[in-house]
């Protein structure tokens, strides 16, 4: 082979995208959750809540349009990673 075969076969070669380990996508999992119950707390919290300052009501409708999202998201990273984790 020559150098610039060497060079073309060298420059088509990719490196594989790096995987999440288990420990971080249980974290992502966790956080998710976190965030899920947050946000619906906030939503159901705040949407009675009468005051002079008051919260804003696009971050009442934005934390319940993410108390409805966010499970939707879960299931889809579960579907995406194949279940529970442990088929291999």
């Amino acid at each position: 082979m020559s150098i610039e075969a060497l060079r073309r076969k060298k420059r088509r070669m990719r490196r594989p995208k790096p995987r999440l380990t288990d420990g971080q996508k249980s974290a992502l999992l966790l956080a998710v959750t976190f965030l899920e119950g947050w946000v619906a707390g906030f939503a159901a919290t705040h949407s009675r809540v009468p005051s002079l300052a008051g919260t804003p009501q696009w971050m009442i409708t934005g934390s319940l349009a993410l108390a409805v999202v966010l499970p939707l998201v879960f299931v889809g990273i579960l579907l995406k990673w194949g279940g529970d984790g442990t088929a291999e």
